[in-house]
């Protein structure tokens, strides 16, 4: 009885493996180790959707082209990138002078800054450099503490060499 059992244990194996071997090399499997298939490389996952690029839309710059072009610096009325946007390129701006108009003055809450640039973020104008608390950020989505929350007067956008 055991012998028969082995026999039909065996005999289903043989079957099972002529079965199963004419399907796989049909599917295109090869040997262990061997890559028949191939991959698209790994994409780069938006950013949240509440954090949005958009097109330059802040104070003029009479060096840029008018085309498009992308904010180095985008500030937020609100945080996590919600609410009223503003985008800057490199240079200085003051509230004083009509140049934080979209967001408001003293309205910023978020920023986010691109790569390669930097932003100083201060209280007042002062005499064109900022005045009163000021703060740095580098490349990054952030939030503005709470010091300085709704104290923006004055924005410092500049271009880190590397």
């Amino acid at each position: 009885m055991i012998k028969l059992k082995r026999l039909v244990y065996l005999v289903g194996c043989i079957l099972g493996v002529s079965l199963i071997v004419p399907m796989i090399a049909r599917e295109g499997v090869g040997m262990p180790g061997e890559a028949k298939r191939s991959f698209a490389e790994p994409q780069e996952t938006p950013k949240p959707a509440k954090w949005r690029r958009v097109r330059f839309t802040g104070a003029t710059c009479p060096k840029c082209d008018s085309s498009i072009k992308y904010a180095a610096v985008e500030v937020y009325s609100d945080y996590d990138g919600q609410g009223r946007m503003q985008g800057y390129l490199p240079g200085k701006y003051r509230a004083d002078e009509g140049k934080l108009n979209k967001v408001g003055n003293d309205a910023v809450s978020s920023v986010q800054v691109e790569e390669g640039y930097i932003v100083r973020l201060c209280q007042h104008e002062g005499d064109g450099n900022g005045a009163g608390k000021c703060l740095d950020f580098a490349e990054g989505q952030h939030n503005l503490p709470n010091e300085m929350d709704n104290e923006t007067s004055f924005i410092w956008v500049w271009a880190v060499r590397r």
